[in-house]
């Protein structure tokens, strides 16, 4: 699921990613453990995204720079990012009076334990995100090929309970 430039609250609620016809051995599953995205936001007012399963994606869910600008406000409750190398990625750089901002619950993160698969972080917030606000409650991060939570860039507000 791709979004861009939606200027109104989006839903996205009870999805289910699972390559059900194929296993995350085959030619398909490797390639989407390399490269596939389940969900991408980029220009996004306050989105609202619950009760997500992804399971062997190179990204559970991306936030990005888009056509018109940043996501914001952007609202993640129950979701299960299975198998993935990144669970949550944030390249979108915002500024001191417009942050890229992500409010998460109930969250579980968990990396890929196939032998040779990509490595990544648990949450990723990529160098050049200046101006990101992540809250979080109730998250839990496993099994991640790097770090749990990789901040490599300026200006971010974290704030973390029952991790």
């Amino acid at each position: 699921i791709k979004i861009d430039a939606s200027e109104d609250t989006n839903y996205i609620d009870s999805i289910h990613f699972w390559t059900y016809w194929q296993g995350s051995s085959t030619a398909v599953g490797t390639y989407q453990l390399a490269n596939g995205t389940a969900i991408g936001l980029f220009r996004c007012d306050n989105p609202h995204i619950s009760n997500i399963f992804a399971l062997n994606y190179n990204v559970g869910l991306s936030l990005s720079t888009g056509s018109a600008g940043i996501p914001h406000k952007v609202h993640l409750v129950n979701a299960d990012f299975d198998a993935c190398v990144t669970g949550i990625h944030i390249y979108s750089p915002g500024t001191s009076t417009n942050f890229a901002s992500l409010l998460m619950s109930n969250v579980t993160i968990q990396g890929p334990s196939v032998s040779g698969a990509p490595t990544g972080n648990g949450i990723w917030v990529q160098s050049g995100s200046a101006y990101t606000m992540i809250q979080a409650a109730n998250v839990r991060v496993s099994n991640s090929g790097q770090n749990a939570i990789e901040i490599d860039a300026g200006n971010v507000n974290l704030s973390l309970i029952h991790i």
